[in-house]
Order: structure tokens, then sequence, then C-alpha cells
């Protein structure tokens, strides 16, 4: 049995180590705030955006309501609205399942948009994000069909859905 000043010791030389690999961590990304925390693994994320993030939770498309409202606020996980990673802000974030849920609108199927959110999707992927795509038009006209698709990739059922009062 360890004596407690030693377990003491040990404590502080690992909480020094993590603070030094988030100051490390943090001094290479301008502009990125300190979050990884290698026992919570935790994901940068980018202090300027958080009012931008804010802004678009409060003026979310139609789509984007259609799809929180009535789908995504009875799964039985957190889903996070307009959420920060790195220097990029998901419409629909769930951190337990690491699945990132975009809606994309007409302006993302131009060639550089494109090209930008494959790099987006690239970066996400490092952090074993993995990426749902969906365009306004497939909401609206084939929601049970977006819906069935984002259920299977969490492994849920409709039946796991939670009732809304």
């Amino acid at each position: 049995m360890q004596k407690p000043l030693t377990r003491l010791r040990q404590e502080l030389s690992r909480r020094e180590s993590l603070k030094k690999k988030q100051k490390a961590f943090s001094c290479g990304r301008r502009g990125t705030a300190s979050a990884v925390d290698e026992e919570k693994n935790m994901i940068p994320y980018n202090k300027n955006l958080v009012q931008n993030a804010r802004d678009l939770r409060k003026n979310m498309t139609p789509e984007e309501k259609h799809l929180w409202y009535d789908f995504l606020k009875k799964l039985p996980l957190t889903v996070k609205r307009q959420h920060n990673i790195e220097n990029y802000i998901v419409d629909f974030y769930i951190a337990s399942k690491k699945i990132a849920i975009e809606i994309d609108g007409g302006q993302h199927y131009t060639p550089e948009n494109k090209a930008e959110d494959e790099r987006r999707d690239t970066l996400l992927a490092t952090w074993g994000i993995n990426v749902l795509r969906y365009s306004n038009k497939s909401i609206r006209e084939n929601f049970n069909g977006v819906t069935s698709d984002i259920l299977k990739a969490l492994g849920l059922n409709f039946s796991d859905l939670k009732a809304m009062k």
C-alpha cells in the first residue's frame, strides 16, 4: 500500500503534466481554447466562434427547426445545436456517439463549398467524428428517410424515442 504522501505527489505530478499539455496545445493553435484533457478527451473549440454559435441557435433555418423539434429533441441522447468544434460550427452534435449532423442549403453544392465541406469532414474525422449530411430538400421531402438514417447511425429504433409533452 502506498503512503498517502506518495499518492499526493503522484497526483500533483499528473495534474502538472496535464496542465503543460493543455498549455502547449493552446499555444500551438492561435484563438483555440485549451479544452484538451486526456482523461475527458475533450475536443478543442475556437473561443471566437462562441457568440456566432449562439446567434445561429437563435436563428435556425426552417429545416433545422423541423429536424430539431420533431426528431432530435426526442432522442434519448444529448444533442447539441450549433456546436463549436475547432474552427467550425456543426449544426447538431451527439458527443456520446461522435456524430455530427449537417443540414446543407444550396450554397454547399458549389465546387468551392464542396471542397471546404470535404476538408471540414476530414478534420472532424481526425477526432473520430462521423458527419451525416442531408440537404434541405431531403429534410422537407424525405423526413422519415432522414430520421431512419440517423437512427441507424446511432444504433437506435423509433421505439427508443422519448415521448414529448
